[in-house]
This record gives structure tokens, sequence and C-alpha cells, in this order.
């Protein structure tokens, strides 16, 4: 900081964006204050302007101007906001990250409503291509499956859409298998999170290029279930497509059979991934596997270890069985073993233990194990286990992402 001859001072213009980064969180961040800081002075109303419009929200069927949630971070496209957006374009280069919310109980039958709606932003047209990160695309309380394919059809066209190198489905499952070949097109596309909900054929993406796609978030949607045949898997499909370029890859099957995750693991381990560094594996069985005395039916089928590049591995405890340990124990770049429960006691901590403990030269322990848990769940005794096997083999322990140092605390 320096004071000019005035007396008044004066920021270093980095310090300031510095500042105004803190209150631009999508979720935790501070609207309000952003908004009163822009106002402070011409310096300060680039820094704060874009920490407020960095995370917009529209929500196509519902233009009443009232925020539907209670989150002050988010700017709602209500009536006022399009026309400020609308008449200073300028605004438009700080916005990074886009959701739209489609709210299909408020929509006519026929969708019309829908396409009013998103024309009703008038200012998209002004979006610059490469200008947005992230965008979401959200369907709310659908209760007509058609109503997600129409809004997905609608929003795909934009080309600030199909530019963005981040894409969500939330809420949003995918049911047309032109749906996603043309997403799975995008020339920009580094990172997609999707709900797949869709049976499709060997050759759906035999000619689909996806040059950058580098991190897959895949959501296995319930009613694959229904009907699904060995040869109508849409995940093994997917994977086999991708797999050989991915960086990042998690899965999620909550409430699936063990034997449909079971087939979607085994794809997932028989496709060459040889740059594949992290995996996750989230959710599902989380009602069919019995903690204490899994069936070795819902055990995780053999071939993880044949990800050898795989640095990081994370899980939920209705994830992974003891043999999980087995196998990470053969994958030699293993750097962090990240465990997220929510039940008590810890699921299979022997088995964990004597992981930790191994004495390998060629097949180290990892260097950290971090452990996600409410506080619910919390187990002193247990965690001061951990705590002294890790310390002993030379590991980090964490809990929640903070550094647990035991009885040295």
């Amino acid at each position: 900081m320096h004071v000019q001859r005035s007396g008044s001072p004066v920021f270093n213009v980095d310090i300031l964006y510095e500042i105004m980064h803190y209150f631009d969180d999508a979720v935790i961040g501070d609207g309000r204050t952003l908004a009163a800081l822009a106002r402070v002075s011409s310096q300060w109303r680039t820094p704060a302007q874009a920490a407020l419009y960095k995370h917009l929200k529209v929500h196509v069927g519902d233009d009443s101007g009232e925020p539907i949630d209670t989150l002050d971070s988010i700017i709602y496209c209500d009536r006022r906001l399009n026309r400020t957006l609308t008449e200073t374009p300028h605004l438009l280069r700080h916005i990074k990250n886009l959701s739209i919310h489609v709210w299909p109980e408020r929509l006519t039958s026929q969708h019309e409503h829908l396409r009013g709606q998103l024309v009703l932003c008038n200012w998209h047209h002004s979006l610059s291509d490469d200008a947005l990160r992230t965008v979401t695309l959200q369907v709310r309380n659908s209760p007509a499956p058609g109503a997600s394919d129409t809004f997905n059809a609608h929003a795909l066209r934009f080309p600030f859409v199909r530019a963005a190198p981040h894409l969500r489905f939330v809420l949003n499952p995918i049911r047309k298998r032109k749906t996603i070949c043309d997403v799975l097109s995008f020339p920009n596309l580094e990172k997609l999170e999707l709900l797949l909900s869709i049976r499709i054929d060997e050759d759906s993406f035999r000619n689909v290029a996806t040059p950058k796609l580098r991190h897959l978030a895949v959501t296995l949607h319930w009613q694959l279930q229904k009907g699904i045949g060995r040869a109508n898997r849409p995940f093994d499909t997917l994977i086999m497509a991708v797999g050989s370029q991915l960086r990042s890859l998690e899965l999620c099957a909550t409430y699936f059979s063990g034997s449909h995750v079971r087939n979607a693991l085994s794809a997932l381990f028989a496709t060459p991934c040889p740059h594949l560094k992290h995996l996750g594996l989230y959710g599902y069985l989380i009602t069919l596997v019995p903690l204490q005395a899994p069936e070795k039916h819902y055990s995780l089928p053999p071939g993880l270890d044949r990800l050898q590049s795989l640095e990081t591995f994370s899980c939920s405890h209705s994830a992974y069985t003891p043999d999980v340990f087995e196998q990470l124990r053969r994958i030699p770049m293993l750097k962090v073993l990240t465990i997220a429960y929510s039940r008590r006691p810890f699921p299979y901590e022997d088995a964990l233990l004597d992981f930790l403990r191994r004495k390998d030269g060629e097949h180290p322990a990892p260097a950290r194990l971090a452990l996600e848990a409410s506080s619910e769940q919390l187990d002193v005794v247990q965690m001061e286990r951990f705590y002294d096997v890790c310390r002993a083999a030379g590991m980090r322990l964490t809990l929640n992402d903070l550094d647990f140092a035991g009885r040295a605390a």
C-alpha cells in the first residue's frame, strides 16, 4: 500500500483482488459485502465486481426476482439483474461459473415457457464463447422425464456451454444417447460430471472425439437397474471410449445392486487407463453391504491393482471391503488414501491398520491417510490408534483436511 499526495490510501490491485477473493465463494460468500465494497471507490469497483459476478445462478421458470435459496453470495437472474447485465455488458467478463436451474413444475406442459425464460436473459448473447470455466445444468423436482431432455436440448445449443471446459449435470439424468454424444464432442471439455440414465450400445461413442477430457465424475441413476442387460451397460461403454485419456475418475452408484456395481468396476479395471492418478468410489451398496460380515459377492472385483499410475484413492465406508487393501498394496505410486465414513465403529479397522503397518521397500505405505467424518462419528481412542500407526510409518494423518496431531497436540 502507498499514499497518494492527497493522502488517500491506495492498495496494490493484486492485494485488492486477494481481499475480494475471500468473499466470492459460491457457498459461503457474502454478496452484500461485495456490493458495498464495489461502491467504496473507483479503484475498488472492478475487483469487487469481479468477485460479485464470478458465480451466477439463473433460475428458469422463476422470474419473481426473489432469491429461492438463502445464500447471499449467489446472484439470481431476476428482471432487474437481467436489465443490469444487458445494459452494462462489460460485467459479463467477470462471470466464470454459470448455473442454469430449471423448475419444470412451473413450466407449461409443452415447455414453451422454458424457451421464453431462456430468451429472457438477453445478455447471454453477449457472453464470450470462452468466458466461462464451469457451466452447471440442473433440473429440480422434475415431474416428467421429458423436462430434462427438453432443457438439455436448449441449453447445449448455447456457444458458451459448448465451449466451457467444465460441464456439470446436477439432478439432471441424461436419458438420450445423442445428448451424451454431443457433450463428448465439445472441443474444450476437460471435466465432465453427469448423471447417467441411458441404455446405449457398444458403437455409441466409437466416432466421438474427446481430445481434452481428463476428469470424469459419473453417478449411475437408479433407473438403470430396470432391464439393464449385459449388452446394455452405459458406464462400460463410456469408460472404454474415454478411459485411456483420463487423469481422474469418480463413480457413485447409490442403492445399486452388487452385481451392477461389480460389472461397472470390472469394465473400468479391464480398460487401459495408463494416466489415471485419482480414483474415487462413493456411496454404492450403502444399504446392501453388511459392514461387519460382508459377503464375498459384494467385495471389490479384482483388477484395481492394474491401475499402476494411481496416486490417490478415495472411497466411502460402504464402497470397500478388506480385499481393497490387498489390492492397494500392489500399487507402487499410491500417495494418499482417503476414507469417508458415517458409521460407528469404523469399518474394517484391523485390515486398514495392517495395511498401514506394512514394511515393503518396493511398495511403501502411502504418505498420507485422510479420514472424513462428522463429529458424531468420531472416536477419540480410535483416532489415537490411527495416529500412532501413521506416526510409526512416517505418514501424515488428516481428519477433515486438518492435520491430526494426536497426544502431541
